[in-house]
C-alpha cells in the first residue's frame, strides 16, 4: 500500500483523501489554462484521437480477458453544462463525488478489481489564468487490482497527460 501523497493543493482540500482508503496508487499533472474549472473537466473528457480509441478497444479485450466490466465508450465532445457538479451525477463511466464550483471536480470510476478516482483542482492564477492539478488515485479492491493497474499504467500516464493538455488548450 502506498503512503497518502504530499500534494501541496491537498492541504487546501483535505477532504479529497479522505475519499478513498488505502490508496494504492496516487499520481498529479499540473497544467495552467484560461479556462475554469468545468470547460477544463469538459474539454479533458472530449479528448479523444484515434490512439486513445484505439486503447479503449484494447481494453475491451483486456476486461474481457480478466472478467472485469466493460464500460461504455462514450467518446462525444463535451461541454461544460455536461459536466455534472452534484454528487452522484454521471459522466460517462464516472460517478461525481466530490465537487465545488471553480475549486475541484473528482469522480469515481468503481468494479470488483479496483476503485479509481480522478479529480482536478483548479487555483485561480493572475490575469484570468487557472491552475488545474489533475489528480489519480487508485485503490485496489481484490488480487486483479495491481496486476490490471500494472499492465495499463503506462497508457494510464500517457492519456491522463495528453487529456490534461488537451483541456488546457
Amino acid at each position: 500500500m502506498a503512503a497518502y501523497p504530499h500534494w501541496p493543493i491537498l492541504v487546501r482540500y483535505p477532504q479529497i483523501l479522505e475519499l478513498i482508503h488505502p490508496v494504492d496508487h496516487a499520481d498529479i499533472k499540473i497544467v495552467e489554462s484560461t479556462k475554469p474549472l468545468r470547460p477544463f473537466v469538459a474539454a479533458m473528457f472530449s479528448y479523444s484521437p484515434a490512439w486513445v480509441r484505439m486503447l479503449f478497444a484494447v481494453r475491451i479485450v483486456l476486461a474481457w480477458l480478466m472478467r472485469l466490466e466493460n464500460p461504455s465508450g462514450d467518446r462525444r465532445a463535451l461541454t461544460a453544462e455536461d459536466v455534472p457538479m452534484q454528487v452522484n451525477g454521471r459522466l460517462r463511466f464516472f460517478r461525481v463525488v466530490l465537487a465545488k464550483a471553480n475549486e475541484y471536480w473528482l469522480a469515481e470510476a468503481a468494479d470488483g478489481h479496483l476503485r479509481g478516482i480522478l479529480g482536478v483542482a483548479s487555483e485561480p492564477l493572475p490575469q484570468g489564468r487557472w491552475r488545474h492539478h489533475v489528480m489519480t488515485l487508485v485503490s485496489y479492491q481484490d488480487q486483479r487490482g495491481p496486476i490490471y493497474f500494472n499492465l495499463i499504467r503506462p497508457f494510464h500516464h500517457l492519456l491522463v497527460w495528453a487529456m490534461a493538455r488537451a483541456g488546457a488548450r
